[in-house]
């Protein structure tokens, strides 16, 4: 196109016209990211052809001069993805002497929609053929209800009148036009308005009284008000053609890439599970949900007997569908050192566990499970309550030994999996499993929360996915033999989390009937709550990615791939005008929070609190430096080290890496801190061939786990889970980063990969056994 400037049979004028279009691409590529197929050279020979024909115009006519249109059109929306009804608008407007600004918002909070980067380069080929149509800076967010930012976007167009665009079904029900008009509120923009006719009925006249200046109605042919972001999610289910509702380059960007493949429109509604948890009960109310609870003669006479124990107390699961009967219950107390031998009436035993301890000792005394629970792996969960709770009174010793009855199978299985041994005397007086505490091993259990629907809730694969996660717990008990291995489930995490969020903003944890929306906004910014919504609470993630160097030497913060800079997601939570709660899943060594408070400061958002999943005591004495106030659903005060279960597993998920590799598809390249991809040095003091056998398990749980996923989606959908395919069941897969030169057959299983993976690691065990 660059060339025609020096064609003879083109006049100076039709150059001028063909000036203005190629130099308004030539800008937009230049705002694309690293993506970008033109290379520097590219971009350098066409600026060159634009000086030429500049200064050659200048030479020959003496003046350079464009007449603009004296109206902007100012069009915000999600545009997830920008249609061809979208386009038709814009032309509509840009042919009545306006100049169109399409702003890609990112303030529709409840959708779940695709990056911001993806859907701006769908937006930015279908109109790219397009007059008077350009795309609104990126790092600019102008939010309609939010008037400072509303007064920024006239102040960029001095001396012109800026028109805001809607639809007449927004400005019927948004907020932001029920607002007190004031100076700079969105009724005192002139409006261009189009109207909604097959959604409104005809014949029903929408009355605009709200809007303190002029209002331009428009009407589009009814075959494009009918296109819609649904129809376009279905179509792409099914693989059909969209060409007739979106731009025919966007449909082939959507389809090479794998996008709006099995992925719902809005963000799901979290609610709290039917399960509740106390702590810290008196005997009395104790033994009164004893004798109501049905627990049978047998079980709840040996539970009161050892209720009698001096200073003995409980943590009790409800199921609340239970009709309050207790599924589970777990009695402890405090012992001191000169107990132990009273307690167990053997020197042996009193002198082992005053050897092992030198803190405040908790005994597990007795536990209740109800055989027919809906509560999965209840002897879990209860014990990490139990010993959690401990955690934070401070206890670092723990001795599990039932003094009326026998520690059962599945008891036995729990406590092993969180680290508990057997006393290593040749004699006993009883069962007894000890376990130190002072450094616990921390293990996130959140991998259903990476799979979509309806994968995350078949049967089959919530059964390999626990099986998988006893096989990690039980290799993470081999690194630090005797040491607390703390497992956190996510929906129990998620249930602590909404009950601390809602509270913190004054709202129930139940949705009310009627849309009410509490005056704080909830911003999680690590691995947590992404794709979800807290009842009555504005929740708007703020995107964030570990990415490592090339050599794992090192890692920074930044913005989540295909997401706006950090600085530009932390401006877009500023225009909500609300006070934020911060909320993430950990905080110890606060790398995120490091890199995003500077951010806040310098851009005056208002954080009302911090809400974390896990605290340790390193993360508090972070926040009282930071002058922050914080809050958590566990508090642990010394962490040796903590596990995120999906970041160990390849495919399913990971960490970033800086890579020079071509990314295909919906994919990210990542890393995971296991052989035989990274020597996982943050692993410290462990063995290696234990640290090899966290590698091995972390790959064989990740191989059935993909491969029970491979038959699901096989059987519901009649066709191969290739690797190419993972995003429809994986909400990020990550690619494992292998170098530049090594490529992946999209064609193949990912559970191929594993196996090839798994057949390496088996050639290196001579190097560590």
């Amino acid at each position: 196109g660059h060339e025609l400037f020096a064609q003879d049979y083109l006049s100076m004028q039709e150059k001028k016209n063909l000036f203005g279009f190629l130099s308004k691409k030539m800008l937009m590529l230049v705002e694309q990211d690293e993506d970008s197929e033109l290379t520097f050279f590219n971009h350098t020979a066409g600026w060159n052809f634009v000086y030429r024909f500049i200064s050659a115009y200048i030479f020959q006519e003496k003046k350079f001069t464009f007449s603009e249109p004296q109206k902007i059109a100012f069009f915000p929306g999600t545009f997830d993805p920008f249609t061809l009804g979208h386009k038709e608008i814009a032309r509509e407007i840009r042919d009545l002497g306006f100049t169109v600004y399409l702003a890609l918002d990112e303030f529709s909070w409840s959708k779940k929609a695709q990056p911001h980067r993806v859907r701006r380069r769908i937006l930015d080929m279908s109109v790219a053929n397009e007059e008077n149509i350009f795309l609104f800076p990126s790092d600019t967010p102008i939010n309609i209800a939010n008037p400072a930012d509303l007064k920024k976007l006239r102040e960029m167009f001095p001396g012109k009148e800026v028109y805001m665009v809607a639809g007449s079904d927004v400005v019927q029900n948004a907020s932001s036009y029920r607002m007190e008009p004031e100076e700079n509120s969105i009724m005192t923009f002139p409006h261009v308005i189009f109207l909604r006719e097959t959604r409104e009925g005809r014949g029903n006249k929408t009355s605009y009284d709200m809007i303190q200046n002029t209002v331009v109605e428009l009407k589009l042919p009814t075959h494009f008000e009918d296109i819609s972001s649904t129809r376009i999610r279905e179509n792409i289910d099914h693989n059909r053609d969209i060409s007739n509702l979106i731009d025919t380059v966007a449909q082939n960007y959507i389809y090479d890439r794998g996008l709006y493949l099995r992925e719902p429109q809005y963000k799901r509604l979290l609610q709290t599970k039917s399960v509740e948890i106390k702590h810290e009960i008196n005997a009395k109310d104790i033994a009164e949900i004893i004798r109501q609870g049905n627990l049978g003669n047998d079980e709840s006479e040996k539970l009161l007997h050892t209720l009698q124990e001096p200073g003995c107390t409980a943590t009790i699961i409800f199921d609340q569908d239970g009709k309050g009967r207790p599924d589970a219950i777990m009695l402890y107390r405090h012992i001191s050192t000169t107990e132990l031998f009273g307690e167990f009436q053997d020197m042996m035993t009193a002198s082992y566990i005053r050897q092992q301890t030198s803190g405040k000792i908790v005994l597990i005394l007795a536990g209740y499970f109800r055989s027919r629970s809906k509560i999965a792996d209840l002897e879990q969960i209860v014990l990490t309550e139990t010993l959690a709770e401990c955690l934070r009174q401070d206890y670092t010793y723990t001795v599990c030994s039932p003094k009326y009855s026998q520690i059962t199978k599945n008891m036995k299985d729990a406590l092993e999996r969180q680290g508990f041994i057997p006393v290593p005397l040749p004699e006993v007086p009883r069962e007894i499993y000890v376990v130190d505490m002072k450094q616990p091993v921390v293990l996130y259990h959140n991998v259903q929360t990476a799979i979509k629907e309806p994968f995350s809730t078949n049967p089959r694969v919530l059964r390999v996915l626990d099986e998988s996660h006893k096989r990690f717990q039980r290799s993470l008990t081999k690194l630090y033999p005797g040491e607390l291995v703390l497992s956190f489930n996510a929906g129990i995490m998620y249930n602590r989390l909404i009950e601390l969020i809602t509270a913190a903003n004054g709202m129930p944890k139940e949705p009310l009937p009627v849309r009410t929306l509490g005056k704080n906004m909830c911003v999680p910014f690590g691995k947590i709550l992404k794709g979800i919504v807290i009842p009555n609470t504005v929740t708007k993630v703020l995107h964030t990615d570990k990415v490592f160097d090339s050599r794992i030497h090192g890692f920074r913060i930044a913005e989540f791939p295909e997401y706006l800079p950090l600085r530009s997601q932390v401006r877009t939570i500023k225009s909500f005008r609300r006070p934020v709660i911060l909320v993430d899943d950990l905080l110890h060594k606060g790398y995120r929070i490091r890199e995003l408070d500077p951010l806040f400061k310098e851009e005056n958002v208002e954080i009302d609190r911090l809400i974390v999943g896990m605290l340790s005591g390193r993360g508090k004495d972070l926040m009282e430096i930071q002058g922050r106030n914080v809050e958590s659903a566990y508090f642990i005060p010394s962490m040796r080290i903590w596990f995120v279960e999906t970041s160990m597993y390849p495919f399913i998920g990971g960490d970033g890496v800086e890579t020079n590799a071509d990314k295909a598809g919906n994919f990210l390249h990542g890393v995971n801190l296991i052989l035989p991809y990274v020597m996982p040095g943050f692993i410290r003091g462990a063995a290696k061939e234990n640290i090899y056998d966290l590698s091995m398990v972390c790959l064989q749980n990740t191989k059935e786990i993909l491969t029970v996923l491979e038959e699901e989606y096989q059987a519901l959908y009649e066709r191969n889970l290739t690797l190419g395919r993972l995003s429809e069941v994986i909400i990020w897969p990550r690619i494992p980063d292998k170098g530049n030169c090594v490529a992946y057959d999209y064609h193949l299983p990912a559970s191929v990969y594993l196996e090839n993976d798994m057949e390496q690691m088996i050639r290196l065990e001579h190097l560590v056994k």
